[in-house]
């Protein structure tokens, strides 16, 4: 078979890798042109990127060798809530961390970690103060352990990088591999008499035959946006953020390992680090501030001019949303190209692989002419992207009234049914792992760290919930005390920036 990428960048080369690990012996090419640039400002991902390098045998602290990569332990979110504190959203939780926990302690803790926070809560303590990620990341260490081979992660670890820098070396890889690279634009798509890509007309004139193709094409969505005009399904009701203006600022010696999300007068402010550079940006609703403005903002902010990765300070542009068909025919759309909500959680690559894993699991599926399975797998991805959808919001559902953005957000913006459904259960009782069955993003944790984080578990639904849980009390004092001997060893665990010079040399991928 002939399998055609269309599109480079982060999305066009992971998928050109994974797709030549499932059919190695088959021609993969991988189309995309010079004359079309990555925003490279600096991109989170979630610990999913940990299984996908791995299974593509590149080992993740290459990333750091070879494209000044970080460690990243979850997010901040610095000034979310009414009295500008912050908290953090971990990628791992207490119990995780803990080797003397026993996981038999109570169904309820090893059920819903969610409990703890709670009960910590009531007790008068912030969230960060009993959130051992939160103290880590705080001191900037990260959750490596030392053994007999050096330090090792505890679990699956995310990673901050470059995307110009990644897509460089995910594209020198995939060289190495025989994935045939061919620079160029496609300007002409030609179908079969069933709808089926056969082939494509460059702009200098070059046909490629192709049996199926990854529409990795971004925002232009050139196959399953302007050649399959699949339907677009808008958030922008719920989530009406319009703009994002990038921008870089000078790193610190000492790199935290945490995206921080700030929240700024019209929607939010990225800050990733990198060993070189923090890539940051400003999601805004352009209904409430101009671009011109939200530049204003940044440097009143921050304190100085950043530099711009666009000489006119320009904002790119975004719907969110979705198409409601991203496989269609013999085509296959990943990243941009299949929908964009927005950043706040680094959803994007999680979401790609997660579909990408769901289609090549079955190599059949290139060859698959069943609309009934087409229909299925849809309905899978548009199900995970109100799971995206409904956890983005609830982010926005805060204490905070500084502007008339946040203070008419949920006047202005409809309210997901989950939302309100989640919002309603925790004045009665404590969420509980049945309320996320059958959904695959997101579950008690995430939203207990962001409804007390925000300021939305109040002290007197505290008392209720944990009046429903008395009977683990004596559980309870026992987490503690675990907690407690965590934090006592937190000198153990090393600092991010030793990790990295420990990760810097280099490392062969054959």
């Amino acid at each position: 078979m002939k399998l055609v990428i269309v599109g480079g960048g982060t999305a066009g080369w992971l998928t050109a890798l994974y797709v030549q690990k499932v059919f190695s012996d088959h021609e993969i090419t991988l189309i995309e042109s010079e004359d079309i640039g990555i925003l490279g400002a600096g991109e989170g991902t979630t610990p999913s990127i940990y299984s996908l390098l791995n299974f593509l045998d590149i080992h993740p602290a290459n990333l750091i060798q070879s494209v000044g990569a970080t460690i990243k332990n979850g997010i901040k979110f610095n000034g979310w809530a009414k009295d500008d504190s912050y908290f953090f959203h971990p990628f791992l939780s207490e119990h995780s961390l803990s080797n003397d926990y026993n996981y038999n302690l109570t169904y309820h803790l090893e059920r819903d970690t969610h409990y703890s926070h709670m009960l910590g809560a009531e007790s008068g303590h912030n969230l960060n103060d009993y959130s051992f990620i939160s103290k880590l990341s705080d001191l900037d260490k990260v959750p490596f352990e030392l053994k007999d081979q050096g330090y090792v992660p505890i679990s699956n670890w995310a990673v901050h990088f470059d995307a110009r820098r990644l897509a460089s070396l995910l594209k020198s890889i995939g060289e190495t591999r025989k994935i045939k690279r061919i620079e160029g634009k496609v300007s002409i798509i030609n179908n079969d008499d069933n709808g089926n890509i056969t082939s494509l007309q460059l702009e200098n004139g070059r046909q490629i035959q192709t049996d199926f193709i990854f529409d990795c094409t971004g925002f232009a969505r050139l196959f399953i946006g302007k050649h399959f005009e699949a339907e677009w399904k808008s958030h922008s009701d719920r989530l009406p953020a319009k703009k994002a203006l990038p921008f870089f600022m000078p790193i610190q010696k000492s790199i935290p390992p945490y995206t921080e999300s700030i929240s700024f007068d019209c929607g939010w402010m990225w800050k990733i680090p990198t060993q070189e550079r923090y890539g940051c940006g400003y999601v805004f609703d352009s209904d409430f501030i101009s671009e011109e403005e939200a530049a204003q903002e940044i440097e009143r902010k921050i304190g100085f001019e950043p530099i711009y990765p666009r000489q006119d300070k320009g904002a790119f542009k975004f719907n969110a949303g979705c198409y409601k068909e991203i496989w269609i025919k013999n085509c296959l759309a990943l990243g941009l190209s299949s929908g964009f909500i927005e950043p706040l959680e680094a959803t994007s690559i999680m979401q790609m692989t997660v579909v990408l894993d769901r289609f090549l699991s079955n190599p059949l599926n290139v060859t698959c002419n069943s609309k009934k399975i087409k229909d299925y797998f849809n309905k899978l991805y548009l199900d995970e992207t109100e799971n995206v959808v409904d956890f983005i919001y609830l982010h926005y559902v805060t204490t905070k009234k500084t502007t008339r953005f946040w203070s008419e957000f949920t006047k202005n913006n409809k309210m997901p049914d989950f939302v309100e459904y989640i919002l309603e259960v925790i004045q009665h009782r404590p969420l509980l792992s049945e309320d996320f069955k059958g959904r695959n993003f997101f579950h008690a944790i995430g939203y207990s760290y962001v409804l007390i984080g925000n300021g939305l578990w109040t002290e007197e639904i505290l008392k209720k919930h944990t009046s429903y849980i008395r009977n683990i009390d004596e559980k309870r004092n026992t987490y503690f005390e675990i907690l407690k001997r965590q934090f006592e060893q937190i000198h153990s665990f090393p600092h991010h920036n030793l990790i990295l010079d420990l990760f810097g040399a280099p490392i062969k991928n054959d």
